[in-house]
């Protein structure tokens, strides 16, 4: 239930930026075309950032994994809302990256906990809660978005990031295998 949750949360901050993202670039004067590949770097950063994150795991264990993951995930999405000289890119990239890098970790952990034969279920009770709990994120961050602003539903995606960074201590496993 714990990895369940944590990793909802985590894909919950993903989903919710990527479903937003596009209408939140064009807003601030990007056209459709830039808009949807500067969303395609947050798509891309997956296919480094996916084997990355399980090298992580099985170096320092997947407590370490999710707790960096969300904290980079919340720190880049932070900044990526406020006006600075920093290309928005690179945070997107760093929040495209950090919550990507979850999937194989979160796969292997649900992997670990399961006994005998119900890795299946496990695996599938994990990724079913995270994926529950991620498909309310576009509306909430909609509605939200309609009341105050794509710009304050993104800060509020933080506080999904700070959760998951919290919970992500509580996890079962190993918290540093070796460096």
């Amino acid at each position: 239930l714990i990895l369940a949750f944590n990793f909802g949360l985590i894909y919950m901050t993903y989903i919710g930026f990527l479903t937003f993202l596009p209408t939140f670039l064009i807003e601030k004067g990007s056209s459709l075309s830039q808009a949807g590949v500067t969303t395609s770097f947050m798509l891309f950063v997956g296919f480094l950032a996916q084997p990355a994150g399980g090298f992580i795991y099985d170096k320092l264990g997947g407590r370490f994994l999710f707790a960096a993951s969300s904290l980079l995930a919340g720190v880049g999405l932070f900044m990526f809302t406020f006006e600075n000289n920093i290309p928005p890119v690179l945070f997107i990239v760093i929040v495209g990256a950090a919550a990507t890098a979850t999937f194989p970790v979160a796969l292997a952990m649900g992997s670990e906990i399961a006994t005998g034969e119900t890795v299946g279920l496990s695996v599938g009770f994990v990724f079913g809660i995270s994926g529950v709990l991620s498909s309310f994120s576009p509306a909430l961050i909609g509605y939200i978005a309609d009341l105050l602003g794509l710009q304050v539903s993104f800060r509020l995606l933080v506080i999904l990031a700070v959760l998951s960074f919290g919970v992500s201590f509580f996890l079962p496993g190993r918290w540093i295998n070796s460096f």
